[in-house]
């Protein structure tokens, strides 16, 4: 089977749900929210779900940070915390479909279609850097078989 160039390929064309032949996708937790938040329907659940499979969820940190000896350290700071605002982490839950940071900011109505894992994985960047090209291999491997 050919691999796809990314994530649109794999969800939007091969994907089953979306009328490919593929019954399974790797994707994020806040895909079933997603769903449910992009569907010209109105939809009261989600069509997907999740498989949190030990050993199999990973969690996707995006953040922000300074760079040491940066020239414009207060305005940074400033933009930091502009980030880590209640605005902004409400924005982030249904544009980049992530958990907000901050416990004390409320989660987007849709949010509730998406289950938080509760385990995952925790590998350190050295690691991922050895291993991944064989663990991509590997899955490829068995899941195109």
């Amino acid at each position: 089977m050919p691999r796809v160039k990314g994530w649109n390929e794999a969800y939007y064309t091969e994907f089953s749900h979306n009328k490919g032949s593929r019954p399974l996708v790797v994707s994020y937790a806040t895909s079933p929210a997603a769903e449910v938040f992009y569907s010209q329907e109105n939809l009261s659940e989600s069509p997907t779900g999740n498989l949190f499979l030990k050993g199999g969820v990973f969690r996707q940190v995006e953040g922000v940070a300074l760079i040491k000896g940066g020239a414009q350290r207060a305005a940074a700071l400033k933009f930091v915390d502009f980030m880590r605002g209640e605005p902004v982490q409400q924005a982030l839950q249904t544009s980049m479909w992530m958990y907000p940071v901050q416990a004390r900011t409320p989660r987007a109505e849709v949010m509730r279609h998406a289950v938080e894992p509760v385990e995952f994985e925790i590998l350190a960047a050295p690691e991922i850097a050895a291993k991944g090209a064989g663990w991509v291999a590997r899955w490829t491997k068995v899941v195109l078989k």
